[in-house]
C-alpha cells in the first residue's frame, strides 16, 4: 500500500515536470508574442497605481477639451500639437532615462505645459505620449510604423481612427503634421501604398507596419510589392506579423 502511494506521487510529480517542461518550451517559443502582452498587464497595473500619472492625462485631455475646436480633426490635431509643442526631439542620456516610460513621459509634458522643462523625446515616445491622451478622450487609434527602406528604416506615426467619416488617419507628433495626397485628403497608413505620396523625410513609404502586439493582437504589415521585398528579418522584428500585399488599386484600409 505504500509501495501504491509512492508510486503515485511519483507520478503526479512526473506529470506536474512534464507540464512545466511544456509550459515552459511553449513560453520560449512564442516570447516575442508573450513579452509585449505581459508589458501591457505590466503597464496597466502601474498606470492604476501612480496617482500623479492619472491626475497628468485627465489634466491633459482636459486641456484639449477647453482649447480644440468641437470637429473631430480639430481634437485630433490639437492633440498632435499639444504633444510637439510640449517636448523636444532630441535622443540622448537624459531621452534614454525615461523616453520609455509612457507614465514619466505623460507626467513631464503636462509639467511642460505648466511651465516645466521639456522632456527629450524621439518619433515612438512621442506617438505614445499622443495615443495616451487620446484615450482619455475615447478616441481610438493605433501605432504604425512607416516603412521606406528595405533594410526597415521606419518611422513611427500614429493612426487614429476619425468616427465623423469613418476614417483612418495619420497622425505625425514627431513632425507635427499628417499625410495627405496631392487633393489635401488626409491619409490611413494603408492609403499611402495605393496612393502617391512621398511621405516622411520626402521619402516614398513601401510598407507599414501596423503594431498591435501590444494590445494582445497580431501585428499586421502592409507592403508593396513593386518596391518592398520581403526578408527574413521582418518575423523576428515585428513578432512575425500577419502579411497583405498591396496594390494601386487596393482600397482596403481607407
Amino acid at each position: 500500500m505504500i509501495k501504491l502511494k509512492g508510486n503515485v506521487v511519483k507520478a503526479l510529480l512526473t506529470l506536474i515536470l512534464v507540464g512545466f517542461t511544456l509550459l515552459l518550451s511553449l513560453i520560449i517559443a512564442n516570447w516575442g508574442q508573450i513579452k509585449p502582452i505581459l508589458g501591457v498587464y505590466k503597464e496597466a497595473i502601474f498606470s492604476k497605481i501612480d496617482i500623479d500619472y492619472i491626475n497628468a492625462k485627465k489634466k491633459l485631455a482636459e486641456e484639449v477639451k477647453s482649447n480644440a475646436g468641437k470637429s473631430i480633426n480639430e481634437t485630433i490635431d490639437f492633440t498632435r500639437a499639444l504633444v510637439y509643442e510640449n517636448s523636444i526631439h532630441k535622443e540622448d542620456k537624459e531621452h534614454d532615462s525615461y523616453a520609455f516610460n509612457k507614465q514619466a513621459v505623460t507626467k513631464k509634458i503636462w509639467q511642460a505645459i505648466k511651465g516645466g522643462e521639456k522632456p527629450h523625446l524621439s518619433c515612438g515616445p512621442r506617438v505614445y505620449a499622443m495615443k495616451d491622451i487620446l484615450i482619455e478622450l475615447n478616441i481610438q487609434s493605433r501605432v504604425v510604423d512607416v516603412i521606406y527602406s528595405n533594410d526597415l528604416k521606419s518611422h513611427t506615426v500614429l493612426e487614429v481612427y476619425n468616427h465623423e467619416i469613418n476614417r483612418w488617419q495619420i497622425h505625425d507628433p514627431d513632425n507635427n503634421s499628417v499625410l495627405k495626397d496631392k487633393y489635401n485628403n488626409r491619409l490611413s497608413a494603408v492609403n499611402v501604398l495605393t496612393k502617391s505620396n512621398v511621405g516622411v523625410f520626402n521619402k516614398q513609404i513601401i510598407a507599414v507596419l501596423i503594431r498591435e502586439a501590444y494590445d494582445g493582437k497580431q501585428n499586421s504589415l502592409f507592403y508593396n510589392p513593386d518596391l518592398f521585398k520581403m526578408n527574413t528579418d521582418i518575423s523576428n522584428k515585428y513578432n512575425s506579423p500577419a502579411v497583405f500585399l498591396m496594390t494601386k488599386d487596393d482600397q482596403h484600409g481607407n
